[in-house]
């Protein structure tokens, strides 16, 4: 099982890893026509769904297969679910966002955006090519013309993606839109009233093909989404997720099964209906039943003449490997769920946390199975804290202070190839006996009064910056930081990093509550001491010279890290490197956000040092270096350079 998430709650990192498996697909060349024409993977994919809407048994013309008709869902659940197999060939953490049209904020300013799927088409008219981003031809999304039009026999539209030049996100689906077609209660319209597939359908999907496209119809000239060759753009997969979403949601809202789907179709604007019933195989998985359109079979892949696909087999979307967020099962304070399996291989199971007023809540796994597990949130797939088995035997566990909003807990076999059985059960965790510290107030008095005692403090971060946590006095104390918003996460830990022998910890830290746990260096040893908090100097970057010299520099102290600066003047692809025998971990920023993480990197290059190309724009861009291990230091050098 995986999950299949909303698009616009992915962090950075998840969003540039879908771009770059279906870029991975569009650059798989499979075959070269007579032509000198390149077909790639993804070319392919494009192609059945032009083929679908031509179909033909002994050379005459049946009803599209997978538009106007009961099969609209099953079919595009297959289509969806088959692209989805060829992105996690190339990359098996991704899985097929979805698009939540209802949400006009986050699709204006993620999902249409250069570091995603890129923004409207440019130029005076209403339709235009896109200029900027990863779908532009600069960066490679060069479309094949004979299979880039509104229709088999329509006219071609050329090389570049086209997109409408205006976006009108007001007029996006609404909630309550969605809500009515949800409360349809019979599949296919009946004279007693509508049905949610037709309605759906000829509702907010094809509203939405247009608004991309730019045409009022699907008739041209048009963009690439207004017509059937519509996958040209990427943005048709998230749409058609957010379409296979809304069944499944409907599925799951007591309308599962065979009995919700017709069993018989009659004609379709009187052609013949087939592959759209029950237990009809859909082409082209239909064992060569009905063929289609001759200039569109040197641009379809081939798939086994035993595969048969029918409506009924895409029935159960959980069957087929995946499920969605918003689906995924809710645990409640207290409450413990037995006897979970991860049946295959590399399978990670979701639950939804609900958490409505804030405190200290416990996340564990039980049973004989070793897991790991990742906590991801609020109301986001932001990792937030990650278990690799700190519970009991080889279970997992996370404690961490939240904040009201909607936590995914994420469960996977601590052996990417295992499989086994497991529980989960969530807690309020222990009362937070700790002591608050203001920051930037003056130190707390405190003492060690008997032998092993370990005292607790907390204290909260309201941004992004570097802080220090201190002791003063004359006792040998050990400190150690944990966050943010976690007790039981470690970040760093120091001994004599003080003043004689106080503990120090400089650290940069993001908002958040944090922990500290001081204890006397001796097991029996005892004193007074007092601990303060504060903000420390903001570090200024060091500027590197895009193809200039590499910049030296030193991770001279535990859990230390560096920033750099540099500014790329033209787009393009670059390349950010560290040099040297110290093991490094780097961050790319930007652009001009100190804050918005584009790329990691551990071992990328030579050895254990760290590489990252990227296509960036112009702006400022920051990179962050840091040793791999928190408690190591070393000298290592940095440049960038232009590809």
């Amino acid at each position: 099982m995986y999950i299949r998430k909303n698009a616009i709650r992915l962090p950075r990192s998840e969003r540039l890893r879908f771009v770059n498996a279906i870029k991975a697909l569009k650059a798989d060349i499979v075959a070269t026509l007579s032509d000198g024409t390149r077909v790639s993977r993804y070319d392919q994919i494009v192609a059945l769904h032009l083929g679908v809407t031509a179909r033909l048994i002994n050379n005459n013309q049946i009803a599209d297969g997978g538009h106007r008709g009961p099969a609209f869902l099953p079919w595009h659940r297959q289509y969806t679910h088959h692209l989805e197999a060829q992105l996690r060939q190339v990359d098996a953490s991704v899985t097929l966002p979805y698009w939540d049209w209802t949400d006009r904020t986050g699709t204006r300013d993620v999902l249409f955006q250069d570091d995603f799927m890129g923004p409207a088409g440019s130029g005076p008219g209403p339709v235009g090519p896109v200029q900027s981003g990863h779908f532009t031809l600069g960066e490679g999304w060069t479309l094949i013309n004979e299979i880039h039009r509104g229709g088999v026999n329509a006219t071609r539209l050329g090389r570049e993606l086209l997109r409408a030049t205006r976006l009108d996100f007001n007029a996006l689906p609404t909630a309550s839109l969605i809500g009515q077609i949800q409360g349809f209660t019979p599949y296919e319209a009946t004279f007693a009233g509508a049905g949610f597939r037709p309605e759906l359908e000829t509702g907010p999907h094809n509203q939405l093909h247009p608004w991309m496209g730019g045409s009022a119809s699907f008739a041209g000239p048009a963009g690439t989404m207004s017509g059937m060759s519509s996958p040209n753009d990427p943005m048709f997969f998230l749409h058609h997720g957010a379409v296979d979403w809304m069944w499944a949601r409907w599925q799951d809202n007591g309308h599962a099964g065979p009995a919700n789907y017709p069993a018989s179709v009659p004609p379709i604007g009187g052609l013949d209906s087939t592959g759209h019933a029950l237990q009809q195989p859909m082409w082209p998985w239909d064992e060569g039943q009905a063929t289609t359109a001759g200039t569109l079979g040197p641009y379809l892949p081939a798939f086994p003449s035993t595969l048969i696909i029918r409506p009924i087999d895409m029935l159960d979307f959980r069957a087929l490997g995946f499920t969605y967020d918003t689906l995924l099962p809710v645990i409640s304070i207290g409450q413990t769920i037995d006897n979970i399996q991860l049946d295959a291989p590399g399978d990670e199971l979701g639950f939804q946390i609900v958490v409505q007023n804030p405190g200290n809540y416990r996340i564990e796994t039980h049973g004989v199975t070793a897991t790991v597990m990742t906590l991801h949130g609020p109301d986001s797939w932001e990792l937030r804290l990650q278990d690799n088995g700190s519970g009991n035997g080889q279970n997992a566990m996370i404690s961490a202070n939240l904040n009201p909003g909607t936590y995914y807990a994420v469960v996977r076999h601590a052996d990417p190839a295992g499989t086994g059985e497991f529980g989960i059960s969530l807690q309020a965790d222990i009362a937070d006996d700790s002591i608050a510290i203001t920051l930037d107030a003056p130190a707390v008095q405190a003492s060690i009064g008997q032998g092993g005692e370990e005292d607790r403090y907390r204290f909260d971060v309201p941004g992004l910056g570097r802080y220090v946590i201190e002791t003063q006095g004359p006792t040998d104390v050990v400190m150690s930081l944990y966050g943010p918003d976690s007790s039981q996460n470690l970040i760093t830990q120091d001994d004599d990093g003080g003043q004689d022998r106080n503990a120090r910890i400089s650290s940069r830290l993001s908002a958040g509550s944090y922990f500290v746990r001081v204890r006397h260096y001796f097991p029996t040893g005892t004193g007074l001491y007092s601990i303060l908090a504060r903000t420390e100097a903001e570090e200024t970057p060091t500027n590197i010279q895009v193809d200039g010299p590499e910049v030296q520099g030193e991770i001279g102290i535990a859990n230390e890290s560096d920033l750099y600066r540099f500014t790329v003047t033209q787009q393009g692809r670059y390349i950010i490197e560290t040099s040297g025998t110290t093991d490094t971990f780097l961050t790319l920023l930007g652009p001009d956000d100190e804050t918005a993480v584009m790329a990691r990197d551990d071992d990328s290059g030579p050895g254990t040092l760290s590489r990252i190309e990227q296509a960036l724009n112009p702006g400022t861009y920051f990179a962050r270096v840091r040793h791999f291990s928190p408690s190591q230091t070393g000298p290592y050098g940095i440049r960038v350079s232009s590809v």
